[in-house]
């Protein structure tokens, strides 16, 4: 089962990345949309892989029937071992300056007009975008959102692969 979540893992990082060059390339975090689209499609790209994932483990870890906590629980390693696989491929980019350099673009030329409206003074929106050229900040910032979109996928997805009900069960 391990190799099995680490594979499907895999994939939803690799989905992840792609998704991240499109919205680079194409310009689409530029764009003023009405809701957040591009967190619409993040959310899409980590459910499928973990809703195939956990059916895959559900017909040959448990012959078929897989209850909430056994869905969970492996949706959950899905989860560390996309997030891990996210992290090790944004610093590899980092370190062959590949997107890196566009994102952290992006980045600084949103906060510095979003700390412009907060009344920040010059030097103290200088310090905060100096902070951003430190080793591995995209790497390390998609970290936690992609572990909790993608525990978040797990939860909800477990709650439709599941076929069991975890508290009747008889041992």
């Amino acid at each position: 089962m391990i190799k099995k979540t680490v594979l499907f893992g895999f994939i939803t990082a690799i989905a992840y990345v792609i998704w991240l060059i499109i919205v680079v390339e194409t310009g689409l975090s530029k764009k003023e949309i009405s809701f957040n689209f591009p967190l619409l499609i993040n959310a899409i790209i980590v459910s499928i892989p973990m809703y195939l994932g956990l059916q895959h483990i559900k017909n040959t870890q448990y012959n078929g029937t897989i209850n909430y906590a056994q869905a969970f629980y492996s949706g959950a390693f899905i989860s560390l071992c996309s997030a891990l696989f996210v992290f090790i491929i944004l610093a590899f980019f980092e370190k062959i300056h590949f997107l890196i350099p566009e994102l952290l673009s992006e980045l600084k030329i949103s906060s510095e007009a979003y700390l412009k409206t907060e009344k920040k003074t010059p030097e103290e929106i200088q310090t905060i975008i100096d902070g951003y050229n430190s080793t591995f900040f995209i790497a390390k910032g998609h970290f936690p959102p992609i572990i909790l979109l993608s525990i978040f996928s797990s939860t909800i997805v477990s709650l439709l692969v599941r076929n069991k009900d975890t508290f009747t069960e008889t041992q």
